[in-house]
């Protein structure tokens, strides 16, 4: 990707003093000084500016989920699409079928679009089902670790705005 068309620039990321606290417990609690400052570190800031980057947005609302990847997923599913909406979901393995089920738990007009599990997605075939349902959203998994198969995700953003 050419840096001209990015609109966030690279985050500064901050180096922060650390000063070391006295540990008074029982037993032997010191760890080495470059976990200890490791420790310290607000780091919540500094991932939260380098998503910013990542995904080149401007908007303050970027999340930082603590969790497996599946929480980050069904986070998206519940909150970026209303009851009735459609979500069209790439699927070509279990995070695919999970995707499904979670969206119709929250009532959200899910379709699949199904290929086989050693395969991965065409720009030519997502372009056609998103042509054909119009949908609110796509939902398509990048390393899908049921199948050991890695979806490209390069230009499928274009073509989810045409």
């Amino acid at each position: 990707m050419s840096t001209s068309k990015f609109i966030v620039p690279v985050p500064k990321i901050e180096d922060r003093d650390f000063i070391k606290p006295l540990l008074c417990g029982p037993g032997p609690c010191d760890v080495w000084p470059s976990v200890a400052e490791a420790l310290i570190k607000p780091v919540l800031a500094d991932i939260q500016k380098g998503l910013k980057y990542l995904f080149q947005t401007k908007s303050n609302l970027v999340l930082a989920i603590s969790g497996s990847g599946w929480s980050g997923a069904e986070t998206i599913i519940s909150n970026l699409l209303a009851p009735s909406e459609t979500l069209l979901i790439a699927t070509r393995g279990y995070w695919g079928d999970r995707a499904f089920d979670s969206a119709k738990r929250y009532g959200i007009n899910a379709v699949q679009f199904r290929i086989p599990f050693n395969t991965t997605f065409s720009l030519d075939q997502i372009e056609r089902e998103l042509k054909k349902l119009r949908p609110t959203a796509l939902f398509i998994i990048h390393g899908d670790s049921s199948t050991g198969t890695v979806q490209s995700l390069i230009g499928l953003g274009e073509l989810c705005h045409k």
